[in-house]
């Protein structure tokens, strides 16, 4: 039996999303977060400074980072 390969529709080659960064800076943050909470270090503008963030970047994007470093650090454990 023969069978035929289709080719991608262009048109929804063009349409598609381009691709995000790899990780965002939201991303990058929540993780140092992350790791300062379980090294058991207070998570303060002054240390996310020390660790290379500017005192706007955290302004901006600290509130989401630390929303998603929340939701990152829940357990979920099977009952």
């Amino acid at each position: 039996m023969i069978r035929y390969a289709t080719r991608p529709d262009p048109v929804a080659a063009i349409k598609a999303q381009p691709r995000r960064c790899a990780r965002s800076v939201e991303d990058k943050l929540a993780d140092v977060i992350l790791e300062l909470g379980h090294a058991g270090e207070p998570i303060t503008e002054e240390a996310l400074r020390q660790r290379g963030y500017s005192e706007a970047v955290v302004r901006r994007h600290g509130p989401a980072a630390l929303a998603q470093a929340r939701r990152r650090s829940i357990r979920r454990v099977a009952a």
